[in-house]
């Protein structure tokens, strides 16, 4: 499944989820900050904990953080 989408103006902790590229039985990425990422990865001071199908969870010091994707409606 491949869900592009512009990105959002709004972003938490200077983390904006323009796209993700979701696998359920592979390896998922996501475009943060126009940088295609991968679990594991870094993101400024934050680390890819998981890629999911709508949203992407960081991790920061031990603390988790989700950034949802947010969809805009094609008409």
């Amino acid at each position: 499944m491949l869900k592009l989408d512009k990105p959002d103006t709004t972003s938490i902790e200077g983390l904006a989820i323009e796209g993700i590229i979701y696998d359920k039985l592979g390896r998922s990425f996501a475009i943060v900050n126009a940088t295609v990422v991968g679990i594991g990865d870094m993101v400024g001071d934050f680390q890819v904990l998981r890629i999911l199908e709508n949203k992407v969870i960081f991790i920061k010091n031990g603390e988790p953080l989700e950034v949802e994707l947010t969809k805009e409606e094609v008409e």
